[in-house]
């Protein structure tokens, strides 16, 4: 009888040791990505805004709807480390996330017209342990309304979208 007492609580504490580990899966790979986005983000903050978008203040208003622009794609480790990879472009074998960035310079926001101090960015991060990274295309036009199904074909991905503002002209029209 004592074996039987025994086999229960036993059973059911393995029962519980699997969704415990799926938690923990899920909050450290939550914390790795986060540390990935504030990577990103820094990097572009160090960025000139007419560089990264490609617009300057004599830009003409673009008369149809701006296009994405791909930044390179970057790869990182489990711990969130840069990977890079090795001649030939071959990923270390320790590649767990690839990181998709757009950048779409001036978008059009609801209810306003077309702002060139403003870019929107998107941050696509997949998780691969042990597969071959997924290669994500900009759509044609990357907004809030149609970016999700696209992170939709993507198992395992997470999107961050941030809107950036062009600080120079921000400064410059207080002067």
């Amino acid at each position: 009888m004592a074996l039987g007492v025994v086999a229960t609580a036993l059973i059911g504490i393995l029962g519980l040791l699997s969704v415990g580990l799926k938690s923990f899966h899920g909050a450290i790979t939550t914390t790795v990505t986060t540390s990935i986005v504030n990577q990103i983000m820094n990097d572009v903050k160090q960025t000139d805004y007419v560089t990264m978008t490609q617009i300057t203040p004599s830009t003409p208003t673009p008369s149809a709807t701006p296009q994405p622009m791909t930044l390179p794609y970057r790869y990182f480790d489990d711990e969130g480390t840069d990977v890079t990879p090795i001649g030939g472009g071959t990923l270390p074998s320790n590649t767990i996330y690839d990181v998709a960035i757009f950048i779409t310079p001036a978008p059009t926001l609801p209810n306003s017209t077309l702002n060139l101090n403003l870019a929107s960015i998107q941050i696509y991060i997949t998780y691969h342990p042990g597969s071959s990274p997924y290669t994500i295309t900009a759509p044609a036009n990357l907004s809030s309304s149609n970016s999700l199904p696209l992170a939709q074909q993507y198992p395992n991905t997470t999107l961050y979208t941030a809107l950036l503002a062009n600080t120079d002209s921000l400064s410059s029209n207080t002067q």
